[in-house]
């Protein structure tokens, strides 16, 4: 073979190569010269929070769209866990049991801005989330619990909104868009609940499940069943 052709030759079988790298690395991440990582198909984080700065989870429900307050606190409460397992914070997260007093307060006096509220607590930054919807079953037959959330993180010291930018899909438009949230609507194999104990159980999943999926808004994470009890 003259040295021509096996040049041609070794010039194809490189280009070939070539080409099968880049169609490998289409679904890679670069992570920098020479280094790729291939996508490992978790879901990645909506907003980071500032590591720095203290935070807290504030759930408002003043349309009471909720059951019971209750179920308020919970959703807070699996937010909180999920910050904390992730250890997103170097600093404190506040308890949400600290707003009850604040919020209370409103009843009596001018409605404060949800940075009036984050410093009433010392918190830097406050993880907001107004309750839209909150059901079991959209026509009093199928068992589909479905649930959203309108999500923003407001900077407490500064009186501005961190998350969603105004540019982000499906931030809602608007002078003061928020995050939608949402378990959407899948129909169960289970029967409707109903007993009284069967119905608590089946509301405090579904707000378990809310406030586990606002909390993994802040970290990559793998993508679950969102009618999945948390913890299986």
């Amino acid at each position: 073979m003259s040295s021509s052709t096996e040049s041609t030759r070794r010039g194809v079988l490189g280009a070939l190569a070539a080409l099968s790298l880049l169609t490998i690395l289409a679904g890679c991440n670069i992570l920098g010269p020479g280094l790729y990582l291939v996508s490992d198909g978790r879901e990645p984080a909506m907003y980071k929070l500032d590591p720095k700065r203290s935070a807290v989870v504030f759930i408002d429900d003043r349309s009471s769209v909720l059951p019971t307050r209750a179920l308020r606190d919970r959703i807070a409460k699996a937010a909180e866990k999920q910050i904390l397992s992730e250890k997103l914070l170097d600093v404190d997260l506040i308890s949400s049991d600290s707003l009850q007093q604040v919020v209370l307060a409103e009843r009596f006096s001018k409605p404060r801005s949800i940075a009036e509220i984050g410093r009433a607590v010392q918190a830097d930054q406050v993880i907001y989330a107004t309750v839209d919807s909150f059901t079991l079953s959209p026509d009093g037959a199928q068992f589909s619990p479905t649930a959203t959330l309108r999500v923003k993180v407001i900077d407490a010291k500064n009186d501005a909104r961190l998350f969603p930018p105004d540019t982000a899909p499906g931030a809602g438009g608007g002078k003061d868009p928020a995050y939608p949230l949402t378990i959407p609507e899948k129909v169960l194999a289970t029967g409707l609940p109903r007993s009284t104990a069967e119905v608590t159980k089946a509301q405090q999943e579904l707000a378990d499940n809310l406030g586990r999926k606002l909390g993994e808004l802040f970290f990559k994470h793998s993508p679950r069943d969102p009618n999945s009890p948390v913890g299986r």
